[in-house]
């Protein structure tokens, strides 16, 4: 049989395989051909006809590999097409299955396969890839694009395998991370070797292992050196890739520069913080509020003023905190009218006074300065306030303290004044005593001499008024000395006394008799005296008759003299008792008095060794000055006798007024002295130049030449008169009498003056 040999068997096995491609070609859409070994069409399927049939005409069986090629490619100029034609009749001749592709005119591609087939016959398949490769071509531009956009980026841009091994690296990131980036290469190293800090690799590779499909990214940040050796704050986005199983395939990581962001959040940190500090240390309360007036911030100022805690106000409405509630409403209304209209704010920007209240309900007085801090993000008032419960207290100090200053001015005016008045008062004085004294010695009449001492009397009493007056006006350094209790009694009782009478008021006085003798300043403890019965009579104007007041003193058996002075007047109320010994402290009514007499009282008691005490009493107030008793008797006052005669002893009386320079001399004469009067100083040293006196008695003021100033030109031109000067002064407590007396040493006496004082001084100068 034919069909036996080999060549049979391949013909049928050739007729089968057509047959098998006749069968299925059609349902394929692939354009499948088979060709004989002459390379001659045996078959071709419905998608091979359609696709590749020549312009002319369909494709035949029978017709050749080459026909059939140069008939598709017959558009392609003839030298293409004769290339391709023999490109693929190689490929024909010997086939291989390898996959190859071509592109005819208008950009068409296809793929073809010549697969061999038993017998030297060639399946050959063709595929329309015009879509594909246009897609592919697609792609590919995207990919380029791609590539150019991430190359064009700031940020550092990275892909990694599972193995961390980097695959895709932008130019940031080479730039970064390189030291040579035009010739070094990161593709291939591991990601952790570009990472030098142990630490920093640990923490990355912690980061990446918590990655998961449903979480995949992390987000670090953290200071890297990197290539050029600086450090650098960047910030990491890490994504692990995972397939549609869940399985990791590597990862991609973008990281940028964020040194500037982070230098500028540390400045503003750093700024924040400084404000803060700024306000916390601030010594003024600071209180900011939202548009609704609720507490934002309460700083420490503001929590140590108003006695609440930061926590405790937050949220709150700062009206119900620190405004007294009758001014809550005007602030609720204030707040409201300027947020609807913020040209209708009055306090913004401004500062005002008013009172706040504290959390235990205290009422403070601050100055309150509004600044309207908001955004327009939000509404933002912030408050400053300054206590001035210290400013306030001051400037009450300050004006005690002014009032004090007028105080002693009035006082300096007054010692002034009453220098003028006591000389005035001690020269008609002088007059007074002095013709009383020579009426009392020449007169035989009984009546008369008794009339007389009634006058000296009434003098002396105006005398020592004057002298207390002038001490109380002077302010002198204290004179310790022996005195009698009952005189200082006696003559704070002179002074006062006038007034309480004409204010009906009744002055029991009780002493001991006898009281021991004080030591001390007489002039101080009678200003104790007399400031507190001023005090009683100023408690009693207003209380109904009887009004009274009892001074006592007596010998307290621990060596002390007490003296209570009590008044049936209201009294000082308890909650004030502790505080009537404070300078510039007063119960009075504004402008009746200074707060200082009783500190100053107070003060001179101790000075002396005493107390000045306000003891408990059902009614009334009642005053204790308690003062040490002295060793020794007050020097009894000199007996009131005419000096002794000193015969041919001639005396030069000088004074302003020829009465007090006439009385004088009488008194003088009387004793046997030649006196000769001269008016004013000028006439008397025109006298001590020409004439010879054994002594000279002189006023110390006087209108044209004063006495220190006649003492110094007789004695610098007529030495032999020094040590003959004496002098009368109706204000021996001037600062410049008090001097040249001091200075000079030169003996005196104060008008108005006895006979006695009088004979001693003439003894001194002239005996």
């Amino acid at each position: 049989m034919a069909g036996s040999t080999p060549e049979g068997v391949d013909r049928v096995l050739a007729d089968i395989e057509v047959a098998v491609f006749r069968e299925i070609g059609d349902a394929l859409e692939v354009s499948l051909a088979v060709f004989d070994s002459d390379l001659r069409l045996l078959f071709a399927n419905k998608k091979f006809h359609s696709t590749h049939k020549a312009h002319d005409g369909g494709i035949a069986l029978g017709e050749s590999f080459p026909a059939i090629i140069r008939r598709v490619f017959s558009l392609l100029p003839e030298d293409r097409r004769e290339t391709v034609l023999a490109r693929m009749t190689a490929v024909m001749q010997n086939p291989d299955s390898t996959f190859r592709e071509e592109r005819s005119v208008e950009n068409r591609y296809f793929r073809y396969r010549m697969v061999p087939l038993s017998g030297g016959r060639v399946l050959f398949s063709v595929q329309n890839i015009t879509a594909r490769r246009m897609h592919e071509a697609e792609l590919e531009e995207k990919s380029r694009q791609f590539a150019a956009i991430l190359e064009d980026q700031t940020e550092y841009i990275s892909r990694l395998d599972t193995d961390l091994n980097v695959t895709f690296a932008n130019s940031a990131y080479r730039r970064t991370f390189l030291v040579d980036p035009e010739n070094d290469t990161v593709i291939g190293r591991n990601i952790l070797s570009l990472i030098p800090d142990d630490a920093a690799r640990e923490n990355y590779l912690t980061n990446l292992r918590g990655l998961t499909p449903e979480d995949p990214i992390v987000h670090t940040e953290l200071l890297e050196r990197v290539a050029d050796g600086s450090l650098q704050w960047q910030a990491w986005s890490d994504r692990a890739l995972f397939d549609a199983e869940g399985r990791l395939t590597g990862y991609q990581s973008v990281g940028r520069d964020i040194t500037e962001r982070k230098i500028a959040e540390d400045a503003l940190a750093a700024n924040l913080r400084e404000r803060e500090a700024i306000v916390e240390g601030a010594i003024d309360a600071i209180v900011s509020i939202d548009g609704e007036g609720r507490v934002r911030d309460f700083n420490a100022a503001a929590q140590g003023l108003f006695g609440y805690a930061l926590e405790e106000v937050q949220g709150w409405p700062v009206a119900d905190l620190i405004i007294p509630p009758e001014h809550r409403a005007a602030h609720a209304a204030g707040l409201e009218r300027y947020l609807a209209d913020p040209a209708s704010g009055r306090i913004i920007g401004r500062r005002i006074e008013l009172e706040a209240i504290s959390k235990s309900g205290a009422r403070i007085p601050v100055e309150l300065a509004v600044v309207d801090a908001s955004s327009d993000e939000q509404t933002v008032f912030v408050a400053y306030l300054r206590d001035l419960r210290s400013a306030k207290q001051m400037e009450a100090e300050l004006e005690r303290q002014r009032l004090a200053v007028t105080q002693n001015e009035k006082m300096s005016a007054l010692g002034s004044l009453l220098a003028n008045v006591a000389h005035e008062l001690n020269n008609p004085l002088s007059v007074v005593i002095g013709q009383s004294d020579l009426l009392r010695e020449l007169s035989a009449d009984e009546k008369t001499v008794a009339r007389a001492e009634r006058i000296k009397a009434a003098a002396d009493r105006c005398a020592r008024i004057v002298r207390t007056f002038l001490a109380m006006a002077r302010q002198k350094p204290p004179e310790f000395d022996s005195f009698s209790a009952r005189d200082a009694i006696g003559e704070a009782v002179d002074l006062v006394g006038y007034g309480l009478r004409s204010h009906g008021i009744e002055l029991d006085v009780s002493t001991d008799d006898p009281l021991p003798p004080l030591h001390g300043d007489a002039t101080q403890i009678g200003q104790i005296l007399t400031n507190l019965l001023v005090n009683s009579q100023h408690a009693l104007a207003d209380t109904p008759a009887p009004r009274r007041i009892a001074l006592t003193a007596a010998a307290e058996e621990n060596g002390e003299v007490a003296i209570r002075i009590a008044d049936n007047g209201p009294g000082v109320p308890a909650e004030l008792r502790s505080r009537i010994f404070e300078p510039f402290f007063t119960t009075k009514q504004e402008g009746s008095g200074t707060g200082i007499g009783l500190a100053i009282a107070h003060n001179i008691a101790a000075a002396h060794g005493g107390s000045l005490r306000l003891l408990d009493s059902a009614h009334g107030a009642v005053f204790e000055l308690r003062l040490p008793a002295g060793s020794e008797e007050p020097a009894a006052e000199a007996a009131d006798e005419s000096p002794a005669a000193v015969a041919g002893k001639r005396l030069l009386i000088v004074d302003d007024e020829e009465s007090v320079a006439e009385t004088v001399a009488e008194m003088l004469a009387l004793a046997g002295y030649a006196c000769e009067i001269a008016i004013g100083g000028e006439a008397a040293l025109d006298r001590l130049l020409t004439e010879e006196f054994d002594g000279v008695l002189s006023d110390l003021r006087m209108p044209d030449l004063d006495g220190p100033a006649l003492y110094f030109a007789a004695c610098e031109r007529r030495p032999g008169l020094n040590g003959r000067f004496g002098f009368f002064t109706g204000d021996s407590l001037g600062s410049n009498a008090r001097r040249f007396l001091a200075d000079e040493s030169v003996p005196y006496v104060e008008k108005p003056f006895t006979r006695a004082a009088l004979a001693e001084l003439v003894e001194r100068i002239a005996g």
